[in-house]
């Protein structure tokens, strides 16, 4: 199966607590790179934010999936404080070379375009400052690495059994640090040069809002589309596969109506060009 480059991310309006304490922010760093080895997912950029995440990586599409999954899992159980919260992975797949460059500056630019009062290469639940530079750790490369701290003393840290790499450097806040397991030269030989990845780190706020529309539309109602593709096929009682065009356009009509689902969404679900479902479009 081919790789593909993937968008990943997480619906803050549901998860107000994901990342309310430094604890919760460390946790989450340590299970980034575990679930990637366990599933063979390539990470090339994320920010973690407060109430939600973003992650870009490439990976087949059932590795990518299971990467999700069990990361929801793992987050679910440590990180909400409330049962009515509910961690809701989005998951798109990245279009094109264009597309790529756009959606790893909008990931790296987003703790800029919140209320978090840093740069972006000075956040410390990111990937911004790899990129275009000798890495060598955040501090000159005197970090302790992971070989450092008996098997307890490791267990302890990253609350976790999985045995990171022992050369892997630490954070002095706990956490293996990115530069030891994202593909930070694959994100460099993508944007070819420094200037090419400024200039789509800085584009315009209108440019901003027309790729948070487009990436995000499947999070208007809080479902994957594996879980409204099931709610469609059980308003119809029949395989999706099975509907005519007449019958897919007024399903389509009744996903938006009763559940809330995005045009973009309905679109990728029954397979109807967007033009097609919604005249405003």
């Amino acid at each position: 199966m081919t790789e593909k480059y993937y968008h990943i991310y997480t619906n803050g309006k549901l998860t107000p607590s994901l990342h309310s304490s430094e604890r919760k922010f460390t946790f989450t760093m340590n299970q980034i790179p575990k679930f990637a080895m366990h599933h063979k997912c390539s990470i090339l950029a994320f920010s973690l934010m407060t109430t939600h995440l973003h992650i870009v990586l490439k990976a087949i599409d059932s590795d990518c999936y299971l990467f999700c999954e069990n990361l929801c899992k793992i987050l679910s159980r440590h990180n909400l404080d409330e049962e009515k919260e509910k961690i809701v992975f989005g998951k798109r797949e990245i279009k094109d070379e264009k597309d790529c460059l756009a959606t790893i500056s909008y990931v790296l630019r987003n703790p800029t375009d919140s209320s978090k009062k840093f740069l972006p290469w000075y956040y410390p639940w990111g990937t911004c400052n790899l990129y275009f530079r000798n890495v060598t750790g955040e501090s000159g490369g005197n970090q302790r690495r992971v070989k450092d701290f008996s098997v307890r003393e490791c267990r302890t840290k990253f609350q976790t059994r999985f045995q990171y790499p022992e050369h892997w450097t630490v954070s002095d806040l706990g956490y293996v640090l990115p530069e030891n397991y994202v593909d930070y030269k694959l994100v460099e030989s993508i944007f070819k040069t420094p200037f090419v990845f400024l200039t789509f780190f800085s584009m315009t706020q209108f440019q901003v809002e027309a790729a948070k529309q487009s990436y995000f539309a499947a999070m208007e109602t809080g479902k994957e589309d594996n879980e409204l593709r099931a709610i469609a096929e059980k308003e119809c009682h029949k395989p999706l596969a099975m509907l005519g065009r007449t019958q897919r356009q007024s399903l389509a009509n009744l996903l938006h109506r009763k559940h809330r689902a995005s045009w973009n969404q309905i679109s990728r679900i029954l397979n109807i060009p967007i033009e097609e479902l919604n005249p405003d479009m």
